[in-house]
């Protein structure tokens, strides 16, 4: 079974190409919206969420992302490849990292790049607007941006607000802040605070953002998240499909235990012994012995008891005056088994992890081993490098304008697994790169 393909949705732009766009806060260029209705975070977030697949891949896939966390590290070269080692010696960035929780603006990031592929930072000065006091994150489903400049390309303003296309929108409520360009944002950024050659005044205030979304082609503004392709698919639409059809078989369907044969000429034979010569009599004297006779046979107390009727004038046969047959009994659920190994592959595969690293394969016989599942951590572990460089980027841009030692770097550590001869199945460490 498949599902139907449906076009892919032109969310973000008109027919001509051109973004669509709502009034921003006054003064300002217009706001580009983020969907059709300005939602489409908060469509994903509900999507995500609303499936067991995609929030187990991408809790998985988010905290692969995050590994053990963001330390300051030094690398040295040692004739075939750099070697990373861990820096705890410098007392100052020490400090700031403390005071600022890097780990944890690198998880909200981390969860943002991975469900939105769209993150944002902030950065804010210290009171002489001499260096780069705090950062933290900027939520995406609330986050917009300004329409880009015409002259040069450049967006100029980030918007944040929690109202994008409800209601209650107004420009006023919106909190504009400046936004650093994605090229040279250090350069950039020293400009504004003053600090170089130029001479140049600080703009609008002490706190600027930064974009780190992973780019997608044909998209100058939003990134596009890779897994929305199993929404524009219809591949999600059929994964819901499954338990709504699988909930409406066990609730509809017709459960029969038993099938109960009776005499033709019982009920005659009992409306004579209790003197019912009225149709209401006869009725209800049918109705309670029907009652009774259903209360025994489905209550699981009785199991193993005698069923006992009503007994027959002397003289007369008693075989099969009341024939109970049990009913052997399927209950349903096996349906749809092929269908559901079939999508829950393919949203493993839309989200980039191997479905037997979530447990994504329902079907017998799709283990894999120790060796295999270890590899392919490693795989997905390396894989993750190019996101882990957008979101250790701010902290790099901290460097270069708080004067910080040139041989100082950012790394994440990894958990990585060995084997059981080893003594232990992980350990924690740096990745270290082989260079070409």
């Amino acid at each position: 079974m498949s599902p139907t393909r449906k076009q892919p949705a032109r969310e973000m732009y008109e027919t001509d190409g051109r973004p669509h766009l709502i009034a921003g806060p006054e003064g300002y260029r217009p706001v580009v919206r983020w969907g059709n209705d300005n939602r489409r975070p908060e469509h994903l977030n509900a999507l995500a969420l609303g499936s067991p697949l995609l929030s187990a891949a991408m809790e998985f896939r988010s905290s692969l992302l995050y590994g053990d966390g963001v330390i300051p590290a030094r690398r040295a070269w040692d004739g075939t490849r750099w070697r990373w080692e861990p820096c705890f010696e410098y007392d100052e960035v020490n400090r700031w990292l403390e005071e600022n929780e890097v780990n944890l603006y690198f998880m909200e990031a981390a969860l943002d790049m991975t469900v939105l592929n769209n993150a944002f930072a902030e950065l804010t000065l210290d009171g002489e607007g001499r260096r780069i006091a705090s950062l933290r994150h900027r939520e995406a489903t609330f986050s917009r941006y300004e329409e880009a400049d015409p002259s040069t390309g450049e967006i100029q303003h980030h918007f944040y607000s929690n109202a994008w296309g409800k209601d209650d929108y107004s420009p006023e409520r919106v909190v504009v802040t400046p936004m650093l360009p994605r090229r040279n944002p250090a350069g950039m950024l020293r400009r504004w605070m003053g600090t170089d050659a130029l001479g140049l005044k600080p703009v609008a205030g002490p706190r600027y953002v930064m974009s780190l979304g992973s780019p997608t082609p044909g998209r100058p503004y939003y990134a596009r998240a890779w897994w929305e392709s199993v929404v524009e698919s219809g591949w999600l639409d059929f994964a819901q499909e499954i338990p709504a059809y699988k909930r409406a078989l066990l609730n509809n369907g017709m459960h029969i235990k038993y099938i109960v044969q009776i005499r033709a000429d019982f009920w005659d034979r009992l409306y004579a012994k209790h003197n019912a010569s009225t149709d209401k009599d006869r009725n209800a004297i049918r109705a309670q012995w029907m009652g009774r006779l259903d209360e025994f046979l489905k209550d699981n107390r009785n199991s193993g008891k005698s069923l006992v009727v009503e007994s027959m004038p002397a003289g007369d046969h008693y075989e099969d005056v009341v024939k109970v047959t049990p009913l052997r009994y399927d209950v349903p659920g096996g349906e749809l088994l092929a269908d559901l190994e079939e999508v829950s592959n393919i949203l493993a595969y839309g989200m980039g992890v191997h479905p037997s690293l979530i447990g994504a394969s329902p079907g017998k016989s799709k283990s894999i081993n120790g060796t295999e599942a270890r590899e392919l951590f490693i795989i997905k572990q390396a894989l993750l490098k190019p996101l882990r460089d957008r979101l250790l980027a701010p902290l790099y841009l901290v460097k270069a304008v708080n004067g910080w030692p040139d041989d100082l770097h950012f790394a994440v550590q990894n958990l990585e697994l060995t084997t059981l001869d080893a003594g232990t199945g992980a350990v924690r460490g740096i990745s270290q790169p082989t260079l070409d």
